[in-house]
């Protein structure tokens, strides 16, 4: 029996675990974190960034996880969300966390990574002819694209880290073996995985979320 090996935190695999539950008679499937998710404390200038964020234009969401943390920044601090910012995310994960804030959320239609971000609209030239403030709200490490282009063009840009992914080192309680599927989310994963498996990847099926993991293998 095919068994499918599922990479993601355990604080972020559950609904992928709970979806896989009604193919559980066809395959088997085991959980096998490469990395486990740490919340950062927030600094004091973070703290400001919570307390001013009806200032913004937009925030940019990069993941469902900085979303639900995010969620529980402001409601510590907001009694009601304040209207103004506009939500933008990379893909509908991270917009259906965002939901109950009742608020204007974008997400690409196509290619749900930080490529199709920079093709919405309100990152053309035109639309960023004119400085608009700015809040990245992402996990400490991941990629720095957004706001890269945003300063590029002379956007007013706050980068909020509220997480860090810490490497586990671990191998599974069964190795992957020929004809076995793992399931990659990012980037960061499918390096761990390469280091763990060393060069017996090239023998099983990776199933990647986007474009540019696949890319990058």
């Amino acid at each position: 029996m095919i068994r499918f090996f599922i990479t993601r935190p355990e604080n972020q695999a559950i609904e992928l675990m709970q979806s896989l539950d009604a193919h559980a008679h066809k395959f088997q499937f085991e959980h096998w974190p490469v990395f486990k998710t740490q919340n950062i404390e927030l600094s004091g200038q973070a703290q400001s960034w919570i307390y001013n964020f009806d200032e913004y234009d937009y925030v940019f969401v990069a993941s469902k996880y900085a979303a639900t943390q995010l969620l529980d920044h402001l409601d510590e601090r907001w009694p009601m969300l304040p209207m103004g910012p506009e939500f933008i995310c990379p893909g509908s994960g991270s917009a259906k966390a965002l939901d109950q804030t009742d608020r204007i959320i974008s997400y690409p239609n196509k290619k749900m990574d930080s490529d199709g971000v920079l093709n919405m609209s309100m990152f053309t030239n035109e639309a960023l002819s004119e400085s608009k403030k700015w809040l990245i709200v992402s996990g400490q490490g991941g990629r720095r694209k957004i706001q890269t282009y945003l300063k590029e063009h002379n956007q007013q840009v706050d980068e909020l880290d509220l997480y860090q992914r810490v490497e586990l080192n671990q191998l599974p309680k069964h190795l992957p073996v020929e004809g076995d599927v793992v399931i990659i989310t990012s980037c960061e994963t499918l390096e761990q995985i390469e280091l763990l498996l060393k060069d017996k990847t090239h023998s099983l099926n990776l199933w990647v979320s986007s474009d540019r993991i696949h890319q990058n293998y």
